[in-house]
């Protein structure tokens, strides 16, 4: 019997940015949400926005662009009545933030939606969300990995904000705005993953079948899979910050390594790409359009295999080495 698991590594929360992170880390709500996060990454990217918008109010449309940088993807809409609106309803828009909130307004009232531009390419890609105009999100979702850490003792967001966070200051302190007006607080975003893992066995013999089913016990927990996928992201990433890089990954003690799967990988199964001097990993949705990049261990072995450049080396033009006759 042979046993493979493959590993999607899924946001708990929307991606924010570090002065996100400190408004937030206040709110309850947002805190237990994020307790079920024990692996994150710290990335930077120019700081995305909403750009040129409007409102439609009889068509109840939302129209406006998506800019970062010099990278500029539009028009988008974003049609309103899927969001349940009441017969009166107001939109406050910013360049950061949507807000749809009943009308007359209520301040102490919750907005019956609202996004950041991570929130709501995040929502759209993971179908929680319709927008049209959208063709091609990734060199919006790019980022600069800095860091990738896991929460030993507590969940993510505690590690970053209720502690002293050595990587995430120094990142702050160090790493110089990419657009000359922003700040390093906007720029730096906040990935927090949990691991939902895929497990599934191939029978060759009859006495196998009684042996394939774990035990309850048998399984691996969530700070298990979060402390392989992290050393497996630090050792083929080489992410700046990261001071240890785990060069005999997939060897460990409190990892997957030696639990019994004869092949396993991991993948980030959302609409994100990280960035190192090194190399870059690709989300995306297993067998769909755009399938994820993917980190595969088997035995002592482990290799990054890039399927989003596969694709696109793929959809190059054949070249000849002759010339044309």
């Amino acid at each position: 019997m042979k046993r493979f698991g493959f590993h999607a590594l899924k946001l708990v929360y929307p991606p924010i940015t570090n002065q996100e992170g400190e408004w937030l880390y206040k709110v309850p709500e947002v805190r237990d949400i994020l307790r079920s996060s024990k692996l994150y990454v710290l990335g930077q990217r120019e700081e995305l926005l909403f750009d040129e918008c409007s409102v439609d109010e009889e068509t109840r449309v939302l129209a406006f662009n998506l800019k970062c940088g010099g990278i500029q993807v539009g028009p988008v809409s974003l049609a309103l009545d899927q969001f349940d609106l009441p017969d009166t309803f107001q939109v406050e828009i910013g360049p950061r933030c949507f807000k749809v909130r009943k009308s007359p307004i209520n301040p102490e009232e919750e907005p019956i939606y609202w996004c950041t531009p991570n929130t709501l390419l995040t929502e759209w890609f993971n179908d929680l969300v319709e927008l049209n105009g959208i063709e091609s999100p990734w060199e919006l979702m790019r980022f600069r990995m800095h860091y990738v850490g896991i929460s030993k003792e507590n969940d993510s967001f505690q590690r970053l904000f209720g502690t002293g966070h050595k990587a995430r200051t120094s990142i702050l302190t160090n790493e110089r705005q990419i657009t000359p007006e922003a700040r390093v607080s906007d720029e730096l975003v906040l990935f927090m993953f949990q691991v939902e893992p895929s497990t599934f066995e191939t029978c060759i013999t009859e006495e196998d079948i009684e042996s394939m089913w774990l035990e309850p016990g048998q399984f691996p927990d969530q700070q298990t899979y979060a402390a392989d996928a992290e050393k497996a992201l630090v050792n083929i990433m080489d992410s700046k910050y990261n001071e240890k890089k785990y060069p005999n990954y997939p060897k460990g003690i409190d990892g997957l390594y030696g639990k019994g799967l004869d092949r396993y990988g991991f993948h980030f199964e959302e609409l994100v790409e990280f960035v190192t001097d090194k190399c870059s990993i690709r989300g995306g949705k297993p067998f769909g359009d755009e399938e994820p990049d993917l980190i595969l261990v088997e035995g002592d072995e482990v290799e990054l295999v890039s399927v989003s450049q596969m694709k696109a080396n793929s959809e190059q033009p054949p070249t000849s080495e002759d010339p044309p006759a």
